[in-house]
């Protein structure tokens, strides 16, 4: 019998819809796919038929990562990425929106900066919101997505047809790789990068070194996606292109972890003075400081971590990372000293902050090896935990008031439901067990999450950056920091397999989804392939259509990376942009 690849499924979708007849799609067997010479495309092409294209961006991500250039090249003809902002948005857009435009529409991006807030965004958008709703990704644009989606798929991307037939609509090479480059690496705009170099990825940064003039948006990303696959000489050649006088939309915030990344904390330094002072100066300059450290310069390490202690008065987040980094500079008298003033602050504190602030002193003796009193700090935190939420809680509810006070550790509450005293209390309660652990009191913490957590499960072995992530989420990103190390990696796959899968198909689909990762970061390759058969086989039990298209997109995307990470093309030190 003829198996039907994903460009046949298109055909024969579009045939029965001209014949009248219903198209599977309301039920896709995705399980068919499985005998398909590229499953990831064909279950890519199921899920794309008839998917919504607001909220379009993280469809767009998935299917790049599958590789399927047919499907991507039509999806991305149907995206009007305007169309939700114009419609959801009451007041204005968020600069995260307006970022995101920036990626693939700066023309766009502009004129919504200039549209004004409330009564001015309202009547901005009644005058001119249906044109704008209506304004398609450029031919540059979605030439860069199908190359992306190209490099996941071809040692030569410039040669596959449907790429090629983009390239040819296009009319700037420039635009056409810098979109490439965010979409592969998952940088500046780009989705989440997965610590997967897939076989494209070298000749997108070859074509894209020879770009004449560019300019320095263009050079930051290239210098990204360079050390992102370990061409340091690449990255640094880029920067050194940089235009002398930066100007004032050049991301400073990139080009200073740059330089420091590649062991340059003069340049890194330098990248800072274009930095207003806050929370984003604050992170890079701790940055910055570790480079300094690194080259062995520990007064210039210290003068970043005063920088950030000094900016930090309201803002209290970096105050930790400042306070190790004065520790390792060699100036421990004065991180103990800011340490204990952190303390005192604590003791000073309201009661919707004191539970977050007895935490965050905590982790700061810690930092500056205290750890008895750090972990007499914790005890404090977690005792204060119910107080601290049900405080929190009564200032939420006058939220809307201008004069409503805002809990720097949690922030303003915007949902309509408000948010309940146990979720509060727990959220305290885990900032206080996370710094029992960081103490060393392990055994207080685990008495305290109720016995959770204890060693040997998954989500022990692997620091990840979101704890509050989904499960499968969280999963992916554990599965892909092992990759670098077999023995971790190893660990991850047997802790996985001890684990009770969820009870609903939808959670247990997506469990297997991750699961497989965790097999393939350790090389088991019968055994990832076996799993992600059972977890695409689930996708059918699914009976809620959205869930089901989702988790599709979802498995497309994870079944090229399973591959890909088997076939050991990761990047190097699995860094990730």
């Amino acid at each position: 019998m003829r198996l039907l690849g994903a460009s046949s499924v298109l055909a024969l979708t579009a045939a029965a819809m001209i014949a009248g007849v219903r198209p599977a799609s309301a039920a896709p067997a995705y399980a068919m796919c499985l005998h398909d010479a590229d499953a990831a495309a064909c279950i890519a092409a199921r899920a794309a038929q008839g998917a919504p294209v607001h909220g379009w961006s993280d469809r767009m991500d998935d299917l790049v990562r599958s590789g399927s250039t047919d499907t991507v090249a039509d999806y991305a003809g149907k995206v009007r990425p305007l169309a939700n902002l114009v419609r959801d948005v009451h007041i204005s857009p968020t600069g995260a929106d307006i970022a995101l435009v920036e990626t693939i529409d700066p023309e766009a991006a502009a004129t919504l900066r200039g549209a004004g807030t409330g009564e001015q965004w309202r009547q901005w958008s009644e005058a001119y919101g249906g044109e704008t709703a209506g304004r398609a990704l450029s031919p540059d644009i979605r030439a860069g997505f199908v190359l992306a989606a190209a490099a996941y798929r071809s040692a030569d991307p410039f040669a596959d047809p449907a790429a090629k037939a983009a390239l040819d609509k296009s009319k700037d090479e420039a635009v056409v790789l810098q979109r490439a480059m965010r979409s592969v690496a998952g940088i500046a705009g780009g989705a989440r990068g997965y610590g997967v170099a897939p076989p494209g990825a070298r000749a997108v940064l070859a074509r894209a070194s020879t770009v004449a003039k560019p300019g320095d948006g263009y050079l930051l990303t290239l210098a990204s996606y360079a050390r992102w696959l370990g061409d340091d000489a690449a990255a640094a050649a880029a920067l050194e292109r940089l235009s002398p006088q930066p100007g004032a939309g050049r991301d400073w915030r990139t080009e200073s972890a740059l330089w420091a990344a590649l062991g340059r904390p003069q340049e890194a330094a330098a990248a800072l003075k274009a930095a207003a002072a806050g929370p984003d100066r604050d992170a890079a300059a701790i940055v910055a400081g570790r480079a300094w450290l690194k080259a062995g310069d520990k007064a210039q390490a210290a003068v970043e971590a005063r920088m950030v202690l000094a900016d930090a008065a309201d803002d209290p987040t970096d105050f930790t990372a400042a306070i190790r980094l004065l520790a390792d500079a060699g100036a421990g008298d004065e991180a103990l000293t800011a340490a204990r003033a952190l303390g005192a602050r604590a003791q000073a504190s309201d009661d919707a902050s004191k539970s977050a602030a007895f935490a965050l002193a905590s982790e700061a003796m810690t930092a500056v090896g205290r750890r008895d009193e750090a972990c007499n700090l914790a005890r404090r935190s977690l005792g204060l935990a119910g107080r601290s939420a049900a405080a929190q809680n009564e200032k939420w509810s006058g939220r809307y008031h201008a004069d409503a006070p805002v809990n720097v550790w949690l922030g303003p509450d915007f949902s309509d439901t408000g948010v309940s005293v146990d979720d509060l209390r727990r959220a305290y309660r885990d900032r206080a067990t996370r710094a029992l652990d960081l103490c060393g009191a392990a055994g207080e913490a685990q008495a305290a999450r109720g016995g959770k957590g204890e060693a040997g499960r998954w989500d022990s072995l692997v620091a990840l950056h979101d704890p509050n992530a989904s499960t499968s989420a969280r999963l992916r990103e554990a599965a892909d920091t092992a990759a670098a190390d077999p023995a971790l990696a190893q660990r991850l796959a047997e802790a996985v397999k001890r684990e009770p899968e969820p009870d609903d198909p939808l959670g247990r689909l997506l469990w297997r989804d991750g699961v497989a990762a965790a097999q393939a970061s350790a090389g088991q390759a019968d055994a990832a392939r076996a799993t992600y058969a059972a977890a695409v086989r689930g996708l059918d039990e699914v009976g809620n259509p959205d869930d089901q298209r989702t988790a599709a997109f979802a498995m497309a995307r994870d079944g090229r990376l399973m591959e890909l990470r088997l076939s050991g093309k990761l990047t190097p030190a699995n860094r990730l942009p």
